[in-house]
């Protein structure tokens, strides 16, 4: 069976957008070819779009498309390594 398709993914915190791949494969099917439209950081969630079979050839059009991002910010706050 051939998987051509664009599959949206919940990320969750603490998985780099290759975990998310390398689970996928190990739960459908190690021999698919996957890529993703764009990376999230491990600190953050959201939807990571992955691109299956020839849908992969699909990632220069889906990084040109507009995206959204949405933070919560803690005014004053302090940290010695700057990360907070």
């Amino acid at each position: 069976m051939r998987m051509d398709k664009i599959l949206p993914v919940n990320k969750p915190v603490g998985m780099t957008s290759y975990d998310v791949i390398r689970r996928f494969k190990q739960t459908v099917h190690p021999d698919y070819k996957i890529g993703h439209g764009g990376t999230l950081d491990p600190f953050a969630d959201g939807v990571l779009l992955l691109l299956l079979g020839h849908a992969t050839k699909k990632m220069g059009e889906l990084s040109m498309l507009p995206k959204t991002y949405r933070a919560v910010a803690k005014l004053g706050a302090r940290s010695d390594t700057l990360d907070v």
